[in-house]
């Protein structure tokens, strides 16, 4: 229990201290005096509802080499393992005896695998991904004839929820560390495929109202595409732009001015109709033909996402 609670405490002085380069090599060299394992895995993704797969965010890999992850990407959809990570509770951790598990099974691609990263036994324990939240997993891998034993399999039950708040945790910091204005910020660290690592509850608010019917921890590809080219993208609510700061992706958000999508133009014809004009009486003013003005306004309301001059007039009135 002494060990245990050391290394709890540990975890958490790391995740204070540990820039995230170097946090997760030494979060799993803290967890193997009690795990004893001789490589691991500690991997984030989504589910694929295709197959029983698991779409890699990213992966942290401990004692193998990086080509695992790859490797076993385009096998995984076979693997039984992996279909019971995703079907079971999770109650505890899934064992298995690698060599004579995947010959038992049949399945020879598994077996070459094995014997390509000499694994014999593996330890796997997680949270399993939903709709709407990504599944954390670690997989330990030890070498030699002796399977897990009882107390570590209990060790790496105990000690999952204060992983999972170590890892938050230590992400909390470097993004309090790269954007000190905590009170007013929006902010979100993402990954290079557009995945929210972590954010403030006013960047997950303002991404959750302008696209409530995606999930909560991926920008929309082209949204996020845009943001890589280097350009600002102006939504219905929310305004997102994206910097690179010491090797992080720093997205920031703001709540969308709504004349900011109108052209000036469009901008003036939105005012003089919401104010009570007519067409005609727009088109007078502005010296156009009705027809511009209606042109304009169809635009214009597309763009706001609105129907008729009520919800016009309460679009324009705030700004």
């Amino acid at each position: 229990m002494q060990k245990f609670t050391r290394t709890v405490a540990d975890l958490y002085s790391l995740a204070e201290q540990a820039s995230s380069s170097r946090f997760f090599a030494e979060m799993l060299g803290l967890l193997k005096p009690l795990i004893h394992f001789d490589g691991a895995v500690l991997g984030l993704g989504e589910c694929r509802t295709s197959a029983p797969k698991v779409g890699i965010i990213e992966a942290h890999i401990y004692g193998r080499h990086p080509a695992i992850v790859h490797d076993y990407a385009d096998l995984e959809r076979i693997d039984p393992v992996t279909a019971a990570y995703l079907s079971s509770k999770m109650e505890e951790p899934l064992q298995a005896n690698c060599p004579s598990y995947f010959r038992q099974c049949r399945l020879q691609l598994l077996n070459n695998l094995t014997s390509k990263y000499e694994p014999r036994h593996l330890l796997l324990f997680g949270d399993r991904p939903t709709d709407a939240t990504a599944g954390r997993w670690l997989v330990c891998y030890r070498d030699t004839s002796e399977g897990f034993s009882e107390s570590e399999t209990q060790y790496l039950q105990g000690l999952w929820l204060h992983i999972g708040r170590a890892i938050d945790h230590n992400r909390r910091c470097v993004l309090d560390a790269l954007d000190a204005n905590r009170k007013s910020r929006a902010t979100a660290l993402l990954t290079r495929q557009g995945y929210i690592n972590v954010a403030d509850q006013c960047f997950h608010e303002l991404v959750q109202r302008e696209w409530p019917n995606e999930t909560s921890f991926r920008l929309p590809a082209k949204v996020f595409q845009t943001l890589l080219l280097g350009h600002n993208y102006v939504g219905r609510y929310c305004i997102l732009s994206l910097k690179e700061q010491q090797g992080y992706l720093l997205c920031s958000a703001s709540r969308g001015d709504t004349l900011q999508r109108l052209t000036p133009a469009e901008t003036v014809v939105a005012k003089l109709f919401s104010a009570g004009m007519s067409n005609r009486e727009v088109a007078v003013a502005l010296g156009v033909s009705t027809n511009t003005v209606r042109s304009q306004l169809t635009r214009l309301y597309s763009k706001l996402n609105v129907h008729n001059k009520i919800q016009l007039r309460q679009r324009i009135e705030p700004h």
